[in-house]
């Protein structure tokens, strides 16, 4: 029996990110459930749908690339 879970994303390069985990003989659903997660995690999938979920204006971008941009200098001075 082979049971896998996955996950697709639309990126805003007209993309798709897909994580695919598939269950080996032996594994139980709980580990297979973890090994998902620990997948979505480190490829960032999360942030990828945390930031689609609210339009962003471009002039609202531009203030927070200058504001982490003083932000860096700062730090560095």
């Amino acid at each position: 029996m082979v049971i896998c879970y996955v996950l697709t994303v639309p990126r805003h390069e007209g993309r798709c990110l897909m994580v695919q985990i598939v269950k080996k003989k032996g594994e139980n659903n709980e580990t297979l459930f973890r090994k998902f997660t620990r997948a979505v995690v480190d490829e960032k999938i999360q942030d990828d749908v945390r930031e689609s979920l609210f339009y962003i204006k471009p002039s609202q971008i531009r203030k927070e690339k200058e504001k982490n941009r003083k932000k860096r200098r700062r730090r560095h001075n």
